[in-house]
């Protein structure tokens, strides 16, 4: 699975983990590096991840709300 914002690409491997590139600052680095997300959704600027349990990281332009911390 592969998203993308304006300026960055998310993409969830088999196990879960998550691979980025693009813009630094839009999500390009800083994603989460633990494993076992289900689902990207991207805004703008910015991504969250959801994990099947329904927990949450974002990352990305702040700009955009993806300030790197669970939600």
């Amino acid at each position: 699975y592969i998203t993308a914002n304006q300026w960055a690409f998310a993409a969830i491997t088999n196990n879960g983990s998550i691979k980025t590139w693009g813009s630094d600052i839009y999500g390009g680095k800083n994603a989460p590096t633990d494993s076992g997300y289900a689902y990207i959704v991207a805004s703008a600027m910015s991504f969250v991840a959801v994990k099947a349990n329904g927990s949450m990281s974002g990352w990305g332009g702040l700009w955009g709300e993806g300030n790197g911390t669970p939600i």
